[in-house]
């Protein structure tokens, strides 16, 4: 059965990209599903051996370097001088985050009393830190100077999955209003915690975020909690729902469902289902601390595949292991560029070894919509495996 349900044109909306909206599925049999006689799920060749490049298993993490001994205040004025505003690749930022772990007590000062410069070069250093103790401070700094929201200290906090703050975006939740609305739903699905589940489905009956209930549908989804399904299905059938809320919520509801019935996965690109979807995940030689994704079709070799329909990238933890066992929200490519993660509905590793021939599995349900490109729909539950350095 095709994933594709149905085609059209609209109005690209602010914060999601062209799409074409979907009729609501009343049943988990509306659910696509794959065909039968799909690839061997761990990846394997005919002879029953991995089908595994010989490559290093994974690049070592990009840790910070050893903290300077010279005082923060010092190392602040220094990278101030030199760094140039929104300069994330000045050579002075990782050893004076590395000095701001050590001593965050003044870096919290220094961030309230200290010089413009300090206090730019600072939070920029502070996006770079790893350790829990520096989310308290990224925490306090959410809300710029001039009372605008830190868009970059938001997209911070929920790469890393603090659960420190939590808390505070969803208090923001409550009173932001325009495009930070965005930004905050975002963050609250990336983390993830059942508080932020919690936030995420009010927010779906609040009248003053009835703009945004078409993402606030995905971001619930992302969230894997099945319970959301009636809620979702509510709002994506009503017959006041702009084209927005009609489609992220019938998106959030075909997601959730597929989770809950263990659907296989099934790949649509425009009208033609591909044969044999499998993932492979890879580390690329210069991104330490980041997992592609790849989704291949029609191959005993997915490892040594050349061509793949889409690929994503995840961010590793602040550790360096890959994130298992709940929702992640990885950022699409569409072509050679970094795509908007509104496509991702659902996206779920069961576990992941880093170390080559290691099978994996997982769920997802993307939907890739371009101007230029075929739509692409990726559904189901499914399997692959673990392809090293490349």
């Amino acid at each position: 059965m095709s994933l594709v349900w149905a085609a059209g044109c609209r109005k690209d909306a602010p914060d999601q990209p062209p799409v074409v909206p979907m009729p609501a599925p009343s049943a988990p049999g509306n659910i696509p599903v794959a065909e039968e006689g799909g690839g061997d799920p761990a990846g394997q060749s005919a002879d029953g051996k991995a089908a595994v490049a010989e490559t290093r298993d994974r690049v070592p993490f990009g840790s910070l370097p050893a903290a300077p001994s010279e005082p923060l205040e010092l190392l602040a004025t220094k990278a101030g001088n030199r760094c140039r505003a929104k300069d994330a690749n000045c050579s002075l930022l990782p050893p004076l985050a590395a000095r701001i772990e050590t001593d965050v007590k003044t870096a919290r000062a220094l961030l309230g009393a200290g010089t413009d410069q300090q206090k730019s070069v600072l939070l920029q250093a502070l996006l770079q830190t790893r350790s829990e103790t520096t989310d308290a401070v990224l925490v306090e700094q959410l809300i710029a100077q001039n009372g605008q929201l830190n868009t970059s200290v938001v997209d911070a906090l929920a790469t890393r999955r603090s659960t420190v703050a939590v808390q505070t975006l969803v208090g923001l939740l409550k009173k932001t209003i325009g495009g930070d609305v965005i930004h905050i739903v975002d963050a609250l699905s990336r983390i993830g915690t059942p508080e932020a589940a919690k936030a995420l489905q009010a927010g779906l009956k609040a009248k003053r975020l009835r703009p945004h209930w078409g993402t606030i549908c995905r971001a619930v989804s992302r969230t894997l909690d099945v319970g959301a399904i009636p809620e979702v299905a509510k709002l994506g059938a009503a017959l006041n729902a702009s084209e927005r809320q009609a489609e992220g919520c019938r998106g959030a509801e075909v997601a959730l469902r597929m989770y809950q019935s263990g659907t296989r996965l099934a790949l649509n690109v425009g009208a033609e289902q591909k044969r044999k979807p499998q993932v492979a995940i890879h580390q690329n030689a210069d991104e330490p601390n980041a997992l592609r994704i790849r989704i291949v079709t029609d191959t005993d070799k997915p490892c040594e595949s050349v061509e793949d329909v889409l690929q994503l990238r995840l961010p590793l933890d602040r550790t360096g292991a890959p994130v298992t066992g709940h929702g992640v929200v990885p950022q699409p490519f569409i072509g050679k560029e970094l795509g908007s993660r509104d496509v991702v509905y659902l996206f779920r590793l069961d576990g992941l070894t880093l170390k080559r021939g290691a099978p994996l599995s997982g769920n997802m349900h993307l939907d890739v919509r371009t101007k230029d490109q075929p739509r692409v729909i990726a559904s189901g539950s499914f399997s692959g495996v673990y392809c090293g350095v490349q």
